[in-house]
């Protein structure tokens, strides 16, 4: 749906860049969540998952998303990392704009229309300010951003959709190795 040359375009903000990757490494396997013609999960390496997605043949799932995005997003010159949730996978991306950590998530259900990221007051959020946020009974005041033409909505709308809920922030991890390639 997007070629890459079109994320590193200049005059876009960084955020409207990281957006257009996350829709990139999402929609490079847009039967995500379909084994294919082979009954293997391919390993931690975007050059291997974008390969393998062409055809497909093999799984692609949150991990792998999150993994392209991370990945590419380096090549890119920019800082991320994985994320690992309950039973869920993330990226997350240091921004210079909000001098903050923010979370991409590119593989959250089979429907690759649902990849999004959180905000609050306009302001993306990472994955500890979501955990927190949600901990504390304010999931209200999270906002589920959607590329347009879907637009946002309230984190009340998750539960009715095919996609990871905010409970998958009951607990995370980072890994810290950051050199899979």
């Amino acid at each position: 749906q997007y070629r890459l040359d079109e994320v590193v375009t200049s005059g876009k903000t960084e955020l409207e860049k990281f957006v257009l990757l996350r829709e990139w490494a999402r929609f490079s396997a847009p039967k995500g969540w379909d084994m294919g013609s082979a009954s293997w999960v391919p390993p931690w390496d975007a050059l291997i998952l974008l390969e393998t997605n062409k055809k497909p043949i093999a799984l692609c799932m949150c991990t792998h998303y999150s993994t392209i995005f991370t990945q590419c997003a380096i090549a890119l010159g920019h800082t991320a990392r994985q994320v690992i949730l309950d039973h869920h996978c993330v990226a997350e991306v240091w921004s210079n704009q909000f001098g903050k950590w923010i979370l991409m998530d590119t593989g959250n259900s089979a429907d690759p229309t649902t990849n999004c990221h959180f905000e609050k007051d306009g302001v993306p959020l990472n994955a500890l300010e979501i955990r927190r946020l949600w901990r504390a009974g304010r999931e209200k005041e999270i906002e589920v951003v959607y590329t347009p033409p879907r637009g946002r909505t309230g984190c009340e709308q998750l539960k009715d959709k095919q996609q990871c809920s905010l409970a998958n922030f009951r607990r995370f991890a980072i890994p810290f190795r950051n050199d899979h390639l």
